[in-house]
């Protein structure tokens, strides 16, 4: 967990620090949530919206930070660009474990995940 080790004040200061810190964050996020829909095969972005408010308040109710595990990104998709967020391993995991287990891939993941937590 990150601590405010400076003043709003001083930011200019220590820019190269900050800097270092946002690109240690960044490294942790491997995954795009653009990579969910087609590995999953899920049908619609609507789903994975779904999925991702409720990964994103199950770590705003455990007091996780949510800049580092989910950010806002702009990538060039066939000559357009396109909103996604990059994520990190928890936050992959947590969508997958919201989604709707209607999905086939889903129930599959899930049902996975409980069994590597039961130790089966």
């Amino acid at each position: 967990m990150l601590v405010k080790l400076i003043d709003a004040n001083d930011v200019h200061q220590f820019r190269g620090l900050l800097e270092f810190i946002d690109a240690a964050i960044d490294s942790n996020m491997r995954h795009y949530a653009s990579e969910i829909i087609e590995l999953i095969e899920m049908g619609k972005e609507e789903e994975l919206q779904g999925a991702m408010l409720r990964a994103r308040e199950a770590c705003q109710v455990m007091g996780i930070p949510l800049e580092n595990h989910f950010k806002k990104v702009y990538r060039d998709a066939d000559s357009s660009v396109i909103c996604d967020y990059k994520l990190s391993p928890l936050a992959f995991g947590l969508i997958c474990i919201n989604a709707s287990p209607a999905n086939k891939n889903i129930a599959h993941i899930q049902v996975e995940m409980v069994k590597k937590l039961l130790g089966e």
